[in-house]
């Protein structure tokens, strides 16, 4: 029996470091997998200000990550300062695969939102929402959401950024759509990413891009993903998490070719 994504083109979007466990999936369930990454992250952890942040740690009640790659970027910093974790620091992340990234660096207990991922969810959990006081450090990219820090400042916590990496399109790329070999399914780890992927795309190949099904985790990039213009409805995966995410695709295919001719 073939695999269930047999002849199955597949185009993964995440950053290069981050795509090679789920391609190794998508390839095991027999997928073609065309690697466009469609977001770098420029290393910022090293600064005279986040290294100040990384040797003050012990004076925070919480520590907040909001993504993967602030944990690795953080972790560089703290080697970089000359200072271990703090034992017993409080600490919270956003996302499941945010959480599996401090548990593979030994950091166990985490407060993070047991079903929906995002600062909002977070917001809605304990200890985070008792918060009213103290300081809490957030290690993000540049830019980031404003939303955790605005609601916490609003009950009274000071609220520091460690602002470790940088998002960016890959520069130099363009993609095109609309000829043989187009994918059939697309993967977009964030809204960002999903954002790039448009930008990226000629403009004249967006239409065929519109019609071509994403695999998506999260609300945020569901109304995004609405925004763009997709006729193709979503593949929405149960989490971002990389079995997850073929899982969805592997359950879309196999409810595809159930569909009865007509």
């Amino acid at each position: 029996m073939a695999p269930p994504l047999h002849d199955l083109r597949v185009m993964v979007t995440r950053p290069t470091h981050l795509a090679e466990h789920l391609a190794a999936l998508l390839a095991a369930a027999g997928a073609d997998v065309i690697r466009r990454p469609c977001m770098e992250i420029i290393d910022l952890s090293d600064t005279p200000e986040n290294l100040a942040l990384a040797r003050a740690l012990a004076r925070y009640r919480l520590l907040v990550f909001v993504s993967r790659n602030a944990v690795a970027a953080a972790h560089k910093l703290l080697r970089r300062a000359g200072v271990g974790w703090p034992p017993r620091m409080p600490t919270a992340a956003v996302g499941v695969k945010t959480v599996c990234e401090l548990q593979r660096l030994g950091v166990c207990d985490v407060v993070h939102p047991q079903r929906m991922a995002g600062s909002e969810a977070l917001l809605e959990t304990d200890p985070v929402k008792n918060l009213a006081t103290g300081s809490v450090l957030v290690f993000r990219g540049e830019g980031g959401n404003e939303l955790l820090a605005r609601t916490l400042r609003a009950r009274g916590v000071t609220v520091d950024y460690a602002e470790v990496y940088r998002r960016r399109k890959p520069p130099g790329v363009r993609l095109t759509f609309g000829a043989a070999g187009d994918p059939d399914v697309i993967l977009s780890a964030s809204s960002q990413s999903l954002r790039n992927l448009w930008d990226l795309t000629d403009a004249a190949a967006r239409a065929a891009l519109q019609k071509i099904p994403v695999a998506l985790s999260g609300d945020a990039m569901t109304r995004v993903h609405a925004r763009l213009g997709f006729t193709a409805p979503p593949i929405i995966a149960a989490s971002p998490l990389d079995e997850d995410v073929c899982d969805a695709v592997v359950r879309w295919r196999r409810a595809r070719n159930a569909r009865p001719f007509v």
